[in-house]
């Protein structure tokens, strides 16, 4: 996954978000100071989320950036 993709977002991320779409776009991400993975930015129902762990790795890439 990478900035610019369309991704199928996970029912944990929808759950978590409220979405009403499980359509999103991948925006950017946030960099952590731990060990986990960086978080990601996620354009969905026209809001840019923070999602970490609610996403599955990897959610299926629908329309790779290129």
């Amino acid at each position: 996954m990478k900035v610019g993709d369309v991704i199928r977002l996970s029912n944990g991320a929808i759950s978590s978000f409220d979405l009403k779409s499980d359509i999103g776009m991948v925006v950017g991400t946030i960099p952590r100071i731990d060990h986990l993975p960086d978080d990601w930015l996620v354009l969905a129902d026209g809001i840019i989320h923070a999602m970490g762990h609610q996403l599955s790795d990897p959610d299926p890439v629908i329309n790779e950036n290129r």
